[in-house]
């Protein structure tokens, strides 16, 4: 049943995806820019547009950008909703987010007064929203079944107040740079879109400073408890100092970007 679900969901995707390149593919023929078919992702109308306004050819990469990196994990969702030995869902996430991210640029369609309609895009969303509640319960299911060994379990999605293994701790220390690097990039995705402001970018960074912070203590803790705790000796040599050099290298190109998305 999950399969039909996850099915519909993502053939609703593959929809507006289609309707939007058909879409481009008309208003480049007739000059019309304006004309928006139902289910288009209006996102991708933002460069085109621009592009027609300015001649600026920067705008043409990004919408090329926006195209790829769309079609890109929308295919690796697919791969990954629909195969059975795989449990994690990262693309289907980075998917959603996606999408809901992409959302913002209605906001542009409604001051440039162009008629939009927001319900095929809303309902998609949902969707998105109800399959990776689906997936995040299939996967938890996996691992109360043993499906899954316990020290492979996700710190974040299981609440361990303690490292089962080197392993995670070092999963645990990686996701500063993910983090660092995925708030970048949503920042410089709202500047693009004119929809930043000053005090959302400087509180946004803050969060992720302090967050990153608590990543890097707690990840010196963990290496130290676990061996005292189990008596084993971490995997490599240096390991501990090598993911405090990660986190801090992260950081520090992390504090550096404040200057290019403020």
């Amino acid at each position: 049943m999950k399969k039909i679900y996850y099915g519909i969901v993502m053939g609703f995707q593959g929809y507006m995806i289609l309707i939007s390149v058909i879409n481009l593919i008309f208003c480049v023929i007739t000059g019309n820019s304006n004309q928006i078919f139902f289910g288009s992702i209006y996102l991708f109308f933002v460069p085109y547009i621009r592009y027609i306004n300015s001649g600026n050819i920067f705008e043409i990469l990004i919408l090329l950008l926006f195209f790829v990196f769309t079609i890109a994990v929308y295919i690796l969702s697919l791969r990954e909703l629909f195969n059975d030995k795989n449990l994690k869902a990262p693309f289907t996430i980075i998917n959603v987010i996606w999408m809901l991210l992409s959302y913002a640029s209605v906001i542009l369609a409604v001051d440039s007064g162009i008629s939009y309609n927001f319900i095929p895009y809303i309902t998609l969303i949902l969707l998105l929203i109800v399959l990776i509640l689906i997936k995040w319960s299939e996967q938890n299911k996996a691992m109360r079944s043993k499906t899954i060994p316990d020290e492979e379990d996700p710190l974040a999605e299981n609440f361990q107040l303690s490292a089962k293994s080197y392993r995670q701790i070092a999963r645990t220390a990686k996701g500063s740079p993910i983090i660092e690097t995925g708030v970048f990039l949503v920042s410089i995705y709202l500047k693009y879109l004119y929809l930043q402001s000053f005090t959302f970018v400087t509180w946004f960074y803050l969060i992720t400073v302090v967050l990153a912070i608590l990543i890097f203590i707690g990840t010196i803790y963990d290496c130290r408890s676990f061996k005292k705790k189990t008596g084993q000796c971490p995997p490599s040599e240096n390991f501990l100092k090598k993911l405090n050099i990660m986190q801090i290298v992260s950081f520090i190109l992390f504090a550096i970007s404040f200057a290019i998305v403020r």
